[in-house]
């Protein structure tokens, strides 16, 4: 009997310890799982804020950003998003134009996004149906305009500036305004800017200038006898004293200041600096190269994050947050830079496209534009 009821205890213990094994390896067990599912839903965001969940593997951006902030911002994106292959592709923003309109016609477009400078062109793209609509979770922070839509959004500013050489040049010789610089008669002859027949930033800086002095200015401009000529010619020129004031982008005399080996000056004209933001824009899926849309959403983001602000600083430009992560070393401040600017109405930009251009066909030029 007490072997029985020894037996009998030993049994209740098993029982016991083995309901309490049971119980403690099923709440083990649901730990484990809940675990798992935490990391793995930690592993699908990384995944999908890398693009590791992206559908292709392959973006070509057409962009008229210069050759050294292209090589900026790829190596960036690179570390981002390691998994993507982006294909940067260099040109004018009115070669892009003829671009896109020749590949169209094949019902087709070679690339999957733009970064240019002519936003009047997005505003064309988007009137034509060629874009992509996504409402960038950063909207809400850019300071400038952007479409409410979700068609295209600004991402870094470039400034149309005046500038000279201090050390060759006094400061009494110099324009101090736009409307100077086309009106000063002791630069004539001294004086260059970028082609808008060429340059989409050139373009959209004459046509607000259009809008402020009408035709008459390029009247002056074409008088003073001003060279229309690629900024890297027209800023060497500068600096040899071949010129006495150039109208040209801030980033380009920036860049020059914080290497230390450049006497250039910049001027913020006393009219209004032209605040040329350049947009980014997806092209629609039916009509795109690789037809990768969450990539090209992603990408997006990137740009206007503040990660992505802080590389557009650090290329010399501007950023369009209405918070900036910092200022370019050596500029004015960007809402200084806002408050006198001259305004832009995008909508008639590309309405006046030809206006503008037939305005350029006798002016001097040089065989390389920007």
């Amino acid at each position: 009997m007490k072997i029985i009821v020894s037996r009998q205890e030993n049994t209740c213990n098993s029982k016991v310890r083995n309901t309490y094994i049971m119980k403690t390896l099923s709440i083990t067990g649901w730990l484990l799982i809940f675990i798992v599912l935490l990391l793995s839903c930690s592993i699908h965001e990384k995944s999908a804020e890398t693009g590791a969940q992206m559908p292709s593997d392959s973006v070509v951006i057409y962009t008229s950003m210069y050759p050294k902030v292209i090589e900026t911002i790829q190596q960036r994106l690179a570390a981002k998003f390691p998994q993507l292959k982006i294909d940067f592709q260099y040109q004018s923003t009115k070669s892009f134009q003829s671009m896109i309109t020749s590949e169209m016609r094949s019902g087709r477009v070679k690339c999957d996004m733009l970064v240019i400078a002519d936003t009047s062109y997005a505003v064309e793209l988007k009137k034509q149906g060629l874009l992509h609509q996504y409402r960038s979770r950063y909207m809400h922070s850019i300071a400038l305009p952007y479409d409410r839509d979700g068609y295209w959004y600004p991402v870094r500013i470039s400034n149309m500036v005046l500038a000279y050489n201090s050390a060759i040049t006094g400061a009494d010789a110099i324009a101090y305004s736009f409307k100077e610089f086309a009106e000063k008669e002791n630069l004539y002859g001294c004086i260059s800017m970028p082609d808008p027949r060429i340059s989409g930033t050139a373009f959209t800086a004459l046509l607000s200038l259009y809008d402020t002095y009408g035709e008459d200015f390029f009247i002056k401009l074409k008088k003073q006898n001003v060279v229309l000529e690629a900024s890297s010619k027209a800023i060497e020129k500068l600096e040899h004293g071949e010129y006495r004031q150039i109208m040209v982008l801030e980033e380009s005399i920036l860049k020059k200041q914080q290497e230390g080996v450049s006497s250039l000056e910049v001027i913020y004209p006393a009219d209004g600096t032209i605040m040329l933001p350049s947009p980014i824009m997806t092209i629609a899926v039916d009509k795109s190269a690789n037809r990768n849309i969450k990539a090209c959403e992603a990408i997006t983001d990137w740009f206007l994050s503040e990660e992505g602000q802080h590389s557009i600083v650090d290329c010399w430009m501007h950023s369009i947050s209405k918070k900036p992560v910092a200022y370019p070393l050596y500029s004015h401040a960007s809402p200084e830079i806002r408050e006198n600017a001259i305004p832009i109405d995008w909508k008639k930009g590309y309405m006046r496209r030809d206006t503008i251009t037939k305005l350029f066909q006798n002016y001097p030029t040089q065989p390389k534009a920007e």
